[in-house]
């Protein structure tokens, strides 16, 4: 028996030597450090080295990620008793994104003490997160915080941004007063108060970045969130020269629920574009209530867009929008053009009421109605953006559309001064943004057109066609008129177009030129739109020239009517370079052909210039129309005809005074003719 005791006791011996030699000598130290780094290694998913150890005394100092380095050093008594100072310097938190979970970045330096028990302890530190002067006070029991008493003082707002990756837009301090007790998410207890002050957006910036100009704009914004177990009350104010924002109430965290009164009033809607990415300005006030929960949330509000009376309910499902009812009444198309940042061509009142029961993208169920009334256009921005004269137009414009999974159906009724547009039934598909539209355009009267013509006309005209757009943009179009028909093709920028059968007379009575010719004609156009260059090619069958200048002068000094003869066909072949126009014209009958070439018309200036050779009997005559397009000038050199008419009164006179004994002088001479 005494042997085992002697036995248990050596044991017990060496074992609290053993222990002693690993606590308090620096052999032991030296072995724990290599078991608790191969330990760190494995737990840690970044690079740790513990660079020193020591138990007693207390010092420990880990190296992170290569350049962040945790130091701590004090006692932890055998009674439980904790007494530590620590000092934590990182260099770069992104270095540490695989351990703290966060993509964050930038230095962060702190230090305190760790006072207390293992079940009862206080972290009482400093920072300077952001470079701030900050203070906390965590009180910790079991290993659980239990309150946090935290004053952060003159936090650059600058290095927020920096730390969470965006650009310094802002330039400014936070403060932030934060007393927090019985930490216990479902009975969370506190005040939190926050205050963004001097505040200054950084124009430069903003213009770099978005192309946004901004006015000198401070901004200020005062916070208190307080925290009242199963809720918390929110009273916020945010001004600025910019925008002004109000939300009180109250969130409840678990289940999430809400009920915020809001009020929101932007002076210049550029400051949310580095947020919405939505290219819009000018100013934009709004204020309603955000009520319920995640499962659903109801937004209600009023709002002044575009000078309008809005109203607008929008209902959320996880935060996502399910559905929207909206009411718009007298919203001015040309602040609606000014907010979009396109030229106030026009401006009137709109109406719309929009009622969507679904707004996921591929299910998409509602209705829009809208209607535009009081429309005017502006005629000095459409001469700026377009070159189009006193375009003065006032209109109506009725549209209904339904949206059935990812097609939008609508009906656009469009009444104005000038023509009137109906489209019916035209298709949009949202997801391959695909747009079929049938429509029907008349214009009772085509004078009044002149703004894009620059030139008078009278008659009307009925359009139908359809404009399809997907990869490519294809618009047909075809009318009835002129006693023939024209159909017309635009795919992209080639316009090509077919007339057949349209009559002459028809076309020049619509032009108000004198008529000059009678035929039924076929056309073939091939020009694009956007170098505005092209090809005309026109057939006239079985025509005659009408009693005109030129025929008058050709029945004078040729004693012909050319207006008897029929040309069976007749070719123009025309090449268009802007507004100058070049052809070469061949017309031949039974007696006369006649052919120009290079003809030239300016539609810039409405003249023209043409040089004809006219063939009567094979004797050439020639004429000359220059000058205006309507009434041009005509001129003729008939010295031929001229030559052969003198020829024959001089040989009747010699025969009535010489009979048949003509000179040979006289014969030669008359030869010269």
């Amino acid at each position: 028996m005494k042997k085992v005791l002697v036995a248990i006791l050596s044991l017990v011996f060496l074992a609290g030597a053993l222990l002693a030699g690993l606590l308090f000598t620096s052999f032991g130290n030296n072995l724990l450090k290599k078991l608790i780094e191969k330990r760190l290694q494995q737990e840690i998913p970044v690079k740790t080295t513990l660079e020193q150890f020591s138990l007693f005394p207390l010092e420990i100092s880990l190296k992170i990620a290569d350049d962040s380095v945790v130091k701590v050093q004090g006692s932890v008594g055998l009674d439980r008793k904790i007494d530590l100072a620590y000092d934590i310097k990182i260099t770069d938190l992104s270095h540490l994104k695989k351990l703290i979970n966060a993509n964050v970045r930038g230095p962060l330096n702190t230090s305190g003490t760790i006072k207390g028990s293992f079940d009862n302890m206080k972290i009482e530190g400093v920072s300077d997160i952001a470079k701030s002067q900050t203070h906390y006070l965590v009180q910790v029991q079991n290993y659980e915080p239990k309150s946090v008493d935290a004053k952060v003082r003159n936090a650059k707002i600058a290095s927020i941004l920096y730390m969470i990756y965006q650009p310094p837009f802002m330039h400014g301090s936070l403060d932030v007063d934060a007393k927090l007790k019985d930490l216990d998410p479902k009975s969370l207890k506190g005040d939190l108060v926050a205050t963004i002050k001097e505040a200054i957006v950084d124009r430069k910036l903003m213009k770099k970045e978005f192309g946004v100009d901004l006015p000198a704009t401070k901004l200020r914004s005062d916070t208190h969130a307080k925290l009242l177990g199963d809720h918390i009350d929110i009273d916020s104010k945010t001004r600025s020269n910019l925008l002004s924002l109000d939300l009180k109430g109250l969130v409840k965290p678990e289940p999430l629920y809400t009920d915020i009164d809001y009020d929101l009033k932007i002076a210049k809607l550029e400051l949310l574009k580095p947020m919405t990415k939505a290219d819009v300005r000018g100013r934009f006030n709004t204020h309603g209530k955000i009520k319920g929960s995640k499962k659903e949330m109801v937004v209600r509000g009023v709002s002044d867009v575009a000078a309008s009376a809005t109203t607008y309910r929008v209902v959320l499902n996880n935060f996502t929008p399910k559905n929207v009812v909206a009411s718009i009444d007298h919203m001015r198309l040309s602040k609606l053009l000014y907010m979009i940042k396109q030229p106030i061509y026009a401006d009137g009142l709109i109406k719309s009421d929009i009622r969507l029961s679904s707004l996921d993208p591929n299910n998409l169920h509602g209705k829009i109605v809208s209607t535009i009334t009081n429309g005017k256009t502006k005629p000095t921005v459409l001469k700026k953006e377009f070159g189009l004269n006193g375009a003065n137009i006032t209109f109506k414009i009725d549209q209904k559309t339904n949206l059935n999974k990812t097609i939008a159906t609508s009906d656009i009724v469009a009444t104005t001064s000038v023509a009137n547009l109906e489209v019916k039934g035209a298709k949009f598909d949202l997801k391959k943004t695909a747009l079929e539209a049938p429509y029907t355009l008349y214009v009772p009267d085509l004078n009044r057109l002149y703004f894009v013509t620059n030139r008078h006309m009278k008659g009307d005209l009925r359009v139908v066609g359809e404009v399809k757009k997907q990869k490519n943009l294809l618009v047909t179009a075809h009318s009835n008129t002129l006693g023939g028909k024209i159909d017309a093709k635009l795919l992209n920028d080639d316009l090509n177009a077919k007339v057949r059968g349209v009559q002459f007379t028809k076309l020049t009575d619509m032009l108000l030129y004198n008529r000059i010719f009678s035929s039924a004609l076929d056309a073939d156009l091939n020009y694009n739109i956007v170098t505005k260059k092209g090809k005309l090619q026109a057939i006239a069958k079985n025509g005659r020239i009408l009693p005109n200048k030129m025929s008058f002068l050709l029945s004078q000094m040729a004693k012909f009517d050319i207006t008897k003869e029929v040309y069976k066909k007749t070719t123009l072949n025309s090449n268009i370079n802007d507004k100058i126009i070049v052809s070469d014209l061949d017309m031949i009958s039974r007696l006369t052909h006649i052919s120009a070439k290079g003809a030239k018309v300016d539609l810039g200036n409405n003249t023209m210039y043409a040089k004809l050779r006219v063939e009567i009997q094979g004797r050439p005559v020639y004429v000359k129309l220059k000058g205006r397009l309507d009434a041009p000038s005509v001129s003729i050199d008939a010295g031929s005809i001229v030559k052969e008419r003198a020829k024959k009164v001089i040989e009747k006179k010699l025969k009535k005074q010489l009979g048949n004994k003509i000179p040979d002088a006289a014969k030669s001479l008359l030869k010269l003719f």
